[in-house]
């Protein structure tokens, strides 16, 4: 059996793969966010302006209108085959995988980590470690940005569960 010390390291790596699995969830949420919202302007607002201009154009008005149609197109073409509309959804699907990883990682350290063999928990704990490294190489990265605005989140404590949270002077507890 191991020591406690050699315990606590074991679950002191769970709360560090946890701790950076909610950092880099929030960023990936956070910029799948903002790109949704470029990719609406970048899509929808050159679209509108095309197919406007398009309809003016068909219906007598100047043609030169048509160029602002065709260039709009041509706009929309782009942004597409760039993948402006896929970026949100690989950052969504980015972030449901660090929350996975972030809860496997607390349930481990929390609930399972005194009930299991010291050999399966150190294995249980490599392949957590195993599955971080693997996710750090095949998700797309985020920016500085979103990582410093999930930072604020994070420190602002809303990712802390309600039943963690002092409850509020004055208010019975249930």
């Amino acid at each position: 059996m191991a020591d406690a010390d050699g315990l606590a390291k074991l679950i002191a790596e769970c709360k560090t793969v946890e701790e950076n699995s909610l950092y880099n969830a929030q960023a990936h949420y956070i910029l799948a966010n903002t790109k949704e919202k470029h990719g609406r302007w970048l899509l929808i607002v050159p679209s509108a302006i095309a197919g406007l201009c398009g309809l003016l154009t068909a219906i007598g008005l100047p043609p030169w209108l048509g160029a602002f149609s065709a260039v709009g197109g041509l706009f929309v073409t782009v942004s597409t085959i760039l993948g402006v509309d896929k970026a949100p959804t690989a950052h969504r699907n980015a972030a449901c995988q660090w929350t996975a990883l972030r809860h496997e990682a607390r349930s481990l350290s929390e609930t399972f980590a005194t009930e299991l063999p010291h050999e399966q928990l150190l294995a249980e704990v490599r392949r957590l470690d195993d599955r971080y490294i693997a996710l750090n190489q095949a998700l797309p990265t985020t920016d500085d940005d979103s990582f410093q605005t999930a930072r604020e989140q994070i420190h602002a404590g809303i990712h802390k569960p309600d039943f963690r949270k002092p409850a509020k002077e004055g208010k019975s507890e249930v």
